[in-house]
């Protein structure tokens, strides 16, 4: 298949899916799974926080009684090696859920404009500048793009499957070679 043509099809699919009315939805559904994820473990907080808690107090506990000498050394070694790898992970839950608080409360309305003024800039690059987009799709890909032929005679074709990643989109990341690369024109500046 020429390459023009397949060129032509996958970035009007991936035109057609940063339209805003889609991406909108996409951002959506995201942020209603992060406020239900981030309701459910508001409990599991304070959960978390009296356990670490009861951590600490058994591990002052184990030291209070190898500086006196009450228990042998080796048996407080390995309860104190146990409860601190618990306490390091009550840490990095409590941690988890920190970061899960954050993300919850950003601007959502400002993520939206963002990412639509994002999605704009790509859709627009695609339209525009096929060597730049090749650029930008292998940021914003997850993994190759699939085709596999579908139907026979002149009903023949292509059918094509890809993952776009958000992330490197909403970051910016996306457009950091390409905009380089078209400031400078070409390979060596001009």
């Amino acid at each position: 298949m020429r390459q023009d043509i397949v060129d032509e099809a996958i970035l009007g699919a991936i035109t057609e899916v940063l339209q805003p009315a889609v991406l909108t939805l996409a951002v959506e559904k995201a942020l209603a799974k992060l406020a239900y994820a981030r309701s459910h473990h508001t409990s599991r907080r304070a959960r978390l926080e009296g356990e670490l808690m009861d951590v600490q107090r058994k591990l002052d506990r184990l030291v209070d009684a190898l500086a006196d000498g009450l228990l042998p050394p080796d048996e407080i070694r390995e309860r104190l090696n146990t409860e601190k790898a618990r306490k390091t992970t009550l840490q990095a839950k409590l941690e988890e859920l920190d970061q899960l608080g954050r993300v919850a409360s950003i601007d959502i309305a400002e993520l939206k404009r963002q990412f639509e003024s994002r999605a704009s800039d790509v859709t627009a690059l695609l339209a525009k500048q096929t060597v730049q987009a090749r650029q930008m799709l292998r940021k914003l890909l997850a993994d190759k793009i699939e085709l596999e032929p579908v139907g026979s005679g002149r009903e023949r074709g292509y059918k094509f499957r890809g993952a776009l990643t958000v992330e490197k989109l909403i970051s910016g990341e996306a457009f950091a070679q390409v905009k380089n690369t078209s400031v400078c024109g070409g390979p060596n500046g001009t």
